[in-house]
């Protein structure tokens, strides 16, 4: 038995678990579709289930129309649990909602009045929810703290957003972790937006 087989061995019965392995043993996730043939072929079937997936685009280009038919995909395939929207932007549309195939009746719907409510909520139905399929949040550019809120419109405030979207990032990844160990874990769709940087003279000026 050579060092490195050794190390594993003993490494891996330490932590009751098999952390290290020779060879890549993860499955490829399975795909929900979104019943657009062109978009799920270039996507190799849809967006990948348990994992994290940004939609972003300009204004007006149907990124909460596409979550709408993922909500719709997740319902049926998974009738016995939630899907879940969290609405920062208020433009929810259920009539819409409803002809591109939610069941609206049966959708969880949030309206958080800031951020940290967002991420806290996005956090625990990850960590605590077992039985939640889908949860699509409605953007990640409408983000705002409560900080920001209670402080007058003419005082700048820098990296503010970013540092909180960093933290939402890295608190969902350790939940959806979590999540993973427990047997299932929930899609998770984020819109964004696009913005132009100032003052660039050359290369793409598109940013999210």
């Amino acid at each position: 038995m050579s060092g490195l087989t050794k190390f594993i061995s003993q490494f891996n019965k330490d932590h009751k678990a098999e952390i290290l392995s020779v060879g890549v043993k993860v499955e490829d996730p399975t795909r929900l579709p979104s019943g657009i043939f062109q978009l799920d072929l270039q996507l190799g079937g849809g967006i990948p289930e348990g994992r994290i997936t940004v939609v972003y685009g300009t204004e007006s280009s149907a990124k909460t129309t596409l979550c709408y038919r993922f909500i719709a995909a997740a319902q049926r395939r998974y009738p016995d649990k939630q899907c879940v929207f969290i609405d920062l932007e208020r433009t929810f549309s259920p009539q819409w909602a409803k002809i591109m195939g939610v069941d609206t009746d049966a959708l969880v719907y949030v309206k958080p009045s800031h951020s940290e409510q967002a991420v806290d909520v996005l956090q625990a139905l990850v960590h605590e929810a077992d039985d939640v399929a889908f949860i699509g949040l409605d953007s990640i550019a409408a983000l705002i703290t409560q900080r920001e809120l209670n402080e007058e419109a003419e005082k700048a405030m820098v990296g503010v957003q970013g540092i909180l979207i960093n933290k939402m990032y890295r608190k969902l990844t350790q939940a959806m972790a979590e999540a993973h160990t427990r047997g299932f874990c929930p899609t998770v769709l984020l819109i964004n937006q696009i913005r132009f940087k100032v003052g660039v003279m050359m290369g793409d000026p598109e940013t999210q």
